[in-house]
């Protein structure tokens, strides 16, 4: 139903957040160009002005018709967009909590990642990181995830282990210790 709604490819690596400068979506294109597994790229994500860039781009590198760009996709449909993945890449030069990917990690999706700002708390061992600009090395760690069912299982495992420590009772409990180790009674 989602892969209908959507017009989702077979087999997809998705990119999710803002499409600014920031989010470096344009090295994932690339690396997809000098692919030989042929994959497509999902973009789900807020439109900016930089999305002209991208469609240049994709036209340069001959990926247009394997570049899917969608903007305003429910939230209720996003672990299924997650769940039909086969990767989820995230390149940003800066991040926030990185909520989209520990989404992905409790789903079960294999994680292709950057070591900037919180992706490494938020990923902890569950990602095969690569440096943001380097285009082979990602190509490298994309044909890693299609074509070693080992690795990706591993992935996944630690994922869903690793995404365990963002349950809200989890974080509710860490958050209440916190407060009593600093001498904060919230029980109101």
């Amino acid at each position: 139903m989602i892969r209908r709604k959507y017009n989702l490819p077979d087999n997809y690596v998705l990119s999710v957040g803002s499409v600014t400068e920031n989010s470096n979506i344009e090295v994932i294109i690339e690396a997809l160009a000098k692919s030989q597994k042929p994959i497509d790229l999902v973009i789900a994500g807020r439109a900016t002005s930089h999305i002209n860039k991208l469609k240049k781009l994709t036209a340069q590198h001959n990926v247009t018709s394997r570049t899917h760009l969608l903007h305003g996709v429910a939230a209720e449909d996003m672990p299924a967009l997650y769940n039909l993945a086969t990767m989820v890449i995230n390149l940003s030069s800066y991040e926030g909590f990185a909520t989209h990917l520990a989404e992905a990690m409790a789903i079960g999706v294999p994680i292709i990642a950057t070591r900037s700002s919180s992706m490494e708390e938020v990923l902890g061992n569950a990602a095969i990181y690569v440096k943001r600009k380097k285009r082979d090395e990602l190509k490298n760690a994309i044909r890693t995830l299609l074509e070693d069912q080992e690795i990706r299982e591993e992935l996944v495992a630690r994922g869903r282990r690793q995404a365990s420590r963002f349950r809200p009772e989890v974080v509710a409990f860490n958050l209440i210790n916190c407060y009593r180790k600093v001498g904060i009674d919230i029980r109101g």
